[in-house]
């Protein structure tokens, strides 16, 4: 007895199938991969200038505390204190009163100016 099988009948993926399947796999690997390095990239950027802008603030308080130049920035190498007297036509200010321009060597981009108490040493 012979027993013939339907052409419709047949259990399984073709080899295209099978291939098809797998390169759409690939793209969408390939699609997730890039996604998450990216995603790496910025939360490590991120980080960083979030540390920069913490740094600034410390210095910034520091300098507002009545710390000297060089306390102040102590433990934060990658930046600079420029001290100017206050230019102002208000002579109840600028005995008493210094702009302090602090930058960041490495990053232009975190340049700020502050207005902070002059030191006693200054004043004399």
């Amino acid at each position: 007895m012979c027993v013939k099988l339907k052409r419709g009948s047949q259990r399984g993926f073709s080899l295209t199938e099978v291939l098809i399947a797998a390169i759409i796999a690939a793209g969408v690997l390939a699609v997730t991969a890039r996604s998450i390095s990216v995603s790496v990239h910025l939360a490590r950027a991120t980080g960083e200038h979030n540390a920069t802008i913490a740094a600034a603030l410390t210095i910034a308080d520091r300098l507002r505390a009545g710390m000297s130049d060089e306390d102040a920035l102590l433990g934060f190498g990658d930046w600079r204190i420029q001290r100017t007297p206050l230019a102002t036509g208000d002579r109840t200010l600028a005995p008493y009163f210094d702009k302090a321009f602090i930058a960041n060597r490495k990053d232009s981009s975190f340049e700020f100016e502050i207005l902070v108490r002059r030191s006693a040493e200054a004043n004399t």
